[in-house]
C-alpha cells in the first residue's frame, strides 16, 4: 500500500523513523534546531507586528484577526516546558522577527501535551537532508536563554547571571510577551526575593547589563528586545 503524502507528521512517528533518543529530540527542539508545531482548530488568532515608539516602548500593530484552523509553530521555551512538565498552556506562538501571533478572546490558551507535537513536512525534509544553513525562520534570534535564565545571549554578548539576576531577567522576558513589557523595579525585586532596594545594585557586577535591560528613568524596566522574542 502506497503511503499518503502528508503536510505534517506526529513527532512520535518521525522519531521512530529516525530511531533518535528522546534526549536528542529535546535538545533539538529547545535550541531551535528543530521547529515543532501544533494544530489548532477554530481558534481566534491575532497576527501583526511590533513597532517601537520613542519614549513609550513597543506596541502591537494588528494585521489579521481570524478564526483559524491549522498549524502554528512553538517557541523554544514552550517546547522546553512541554518536555519538562508533560504539557503547558500556550497562548503565543513563534513567528518571524518583528511580528507576533497569539490567541485572542473569546478563545483561551490551549493545553498542549507532548503527544500533540507535530513536525511540518518541509521541516522534516530540512532535517533529513542535513542542511547546514538554517531556514530563515530558524536563524538564531538576538536573545536566547537557557531553562533557568542563568545563561543569556543578546546580540552576540553572553551574560552569566546569579539566581536573583536570572529571576529578574525571566520576569522581564515573560513581560515582553504581553501588552505591558514594562515592570516596576520594586515589583521585580520583591518577586525575586532580593534584599536590594535598587535594580542597579542587583546588576552592578554586570558592566553591560544596560544593553539588555532598559529603564524609563522613572522606576520601570523592560528587556531591550521586541516583545515577541
Amino acid at each position: 500500500m502506497r503511503l499518503i503524502e502528508k503536510d505534517y507528521y506526529t513527532l512520535g512517528e518521525v522519531v521512530a523513523a529516525w530511531e533518535m533518543p528522546r534526549y536528542d529530540v529535546v535538545y533539538l527542539a529547545e535550541t531551535g534546531r528543530m521547529r515543532l508545531s501544533v494544530r489548532v482548530c477554530r481558534t481566534h488568532i491575532e497576527r501583526g507586528y511590533w513597532e517601537l515608539e520613542e519614549g513609550s516602548g513597543w506596541f502591537k500593530v494588528p494585521e489579521e484577526r481570524t478564526r483559524y484552523t491549522g498549524l502554528v509553530d512553538l517557541k523554544e521555551q514552550d517546547a522546553h516546558l512541554i518536555f519538562r512538565d508533560g504539557g503547558a498552556e500556550i497562548a503565543t506562538f513563534c513567528t518571524s522577527e518583528g511580528s507576533y501571533c497569539h490567541i485572542e478572546e473569546p478563545s483561551t490558551p490551549i493545553a498542549i501535551f507532548e503527544t500533540d507535537l507535530l513536525l511540518r513536512a518541509d521541516e522534516r525534509r530540512r532535517l533529513e537532508q542535513g542542511k547546514t544553513k538554517p531556514d530563515k525562520g530558524l536563524v538564531k534570534p538576538p536573545f536566547t536563554h537557557d531553562a533557568t535564565y542563568e545563561h543569556v545571549e543578546y546580540c552576540g554578548r553572553h551574560f552569566r547571571f546569579g539566581r536573583i539576576q536570572a529571576n529578574i531577567v525571566r520576569q522581564l522576558h515573560e513581560a515582553s510577551e504581553t501588552a505591558m513589557p514594562w515592570r516596576r523595579g520594586e515589583e521585580l525585586l520583591e518577586l525575586a526575593e532580593s534584599g536590594c532596594y535598587r535594580l542597579v545594585d542587583v546588576f552592578k557586577s554586570k558592566p553591560h547589563w544596560r544593553e539588555l535591560i532598559h529603564s524609563d528613568n522613572r522606576g520601570a524596566y523592560r528587556l531591550a528586545i521586541p516583545p515577541h522574542l
